[in-house]
């Protein structure tokens, strides 16, 4: 499989479609509601019975079962999701000092732009040793 993308099957689901994948961890979570074939020719015919059995599929009951799957799946809680999965991967980073710029200001007639200028100055020619 060259490429995945498990949240979309959110989409459709919410729009009360069938959906019809590959067997995979990410989608197998959807079960029953996602059909998962091992093969190809799996997959064709599960489509084909989907076709040939259209009516049942638009039907009001299969509708809110696959509504009821994704409820509670906004994008707002899948991003809290892979945030957490990435934090406890990842080392947290690293936020480097920073100096107030009341400290900064010495000079009420400086533009706080040049200020903060001539700071990322100095950071960067301390770090490239000049």
């Amino acid at each position: 499989m060259a490429y995945l993308d498990p949240y979309m099957v959110n989409y459709y689901l919410a729009l009360g479609k069938p959906v019809i994948a590959f067997k995979h961890p990410e989608i197998e979570r959807f079960a029953p509601v996602v059909a998962c074939a091992d093969s190809e020719e799996e997959f064709k015919e599960m489509v084909t019975q989907a076709l040939v059995h259209l009516e049942e599929e638009r039907s009001e009951v299969k509708i809110r079962e696959r509504l009821a799957k994704v409820r509670g799946r906004s994008w707002e809680e899948q991003m809290a999701e892979i945030h957490d999965h990435i934090a406890n991967v990842l080392p947290p980073p690293r936020i480097p000092d920073v100096i107030p710029v009341e400290e900064l200001v010495s000079n009420e007639k400086e533009n706080l732009l040049s200020v903060l200028w001539k700071q990322i100055q100095k950071r960067l020619g301390r770090k490239m040793g000049l």
